[in-house]
């Protein structure tokens, strides 16, 4: 069985997607956290251009989420991930292109409860149940480093992360006026 190394920042939504493809298909896989600030030399030796996700499979690296999804998804035993089907499983693979839903959903949900007035959920009541209950789903749950949710509030709020430096965001700014307007 080969041995799976993913590499990664940990605010990273792109490694949150392999993450989950690893959970689901029930794959034993390491993951380092790296400073996308001050990135170490084996990582930049093992992706030229300094991007994650990387994926190590027996010391040979596979960069760039879908790429590695598509390569666990066909290497891989468990559950399948795409229809067995070409044009539907065109068709899934160009959503996934359009966005990496769980991850950003995610991130979403913790905008609106930064700055609540936002009220992005609020129109979307289908949407908003869909969420509740992906979130819920032990793969997406273990995607991620425990505090994640606390590391993003903190990333936002420019105060960084432990693998990443970061200035207040428009977001914060957004949310620090109107509590101003509301004193």
């Amino acid at each position: 069985m080969p041995k799976y190394r993913i590499t990664s920042f940990d605010l990273c939504p792109y490694v949150q997607r392999s993450v989950i493809t690893l959970e689901e298909k029930k794959v034993a896989y390491d993951i380092v956290y790296i400073d996308l600030v001050t990135k170490p030399d084996w990582f930049l030796k093992l992706s030229p251009l300094g991007k994650i996700p990387i994926l190590e499979v027996d010391g040979t690296t596979i960069s760039e989420s879908s790429v590695i999804n598509e390569y666990l998804a066909e290497t891989t035993e468990g559950h399948e991930m795409l229809p067995s089907d070409a044009l539907e499983k065109a068709r899934h693979r160009a959503w996934i292109e359009f966005g990496a839903i769980a991850p950003m959903l995610q991130k979403l949900m913790w905008c609106e409860e930064i700055a609540p007035q936002l009220d992005i959920m609020g129109s979307l009541p289908k949407v908003s149940k869909w969420l509740e209950a992906l979130m819920a789903h032990p793969s997406v749950q273990r995607s991620t480093v425990p505090d994640i949710r606390d590391r993003f509030v903190s990333y936002i709020g420019g105060k960084g992360t432990p693998t990443r430096n970061a200035s207040p965001s428009w977001l914060w700014h957004f949310r620090e006026s109107k509590l101003a307007a509301e004193a």
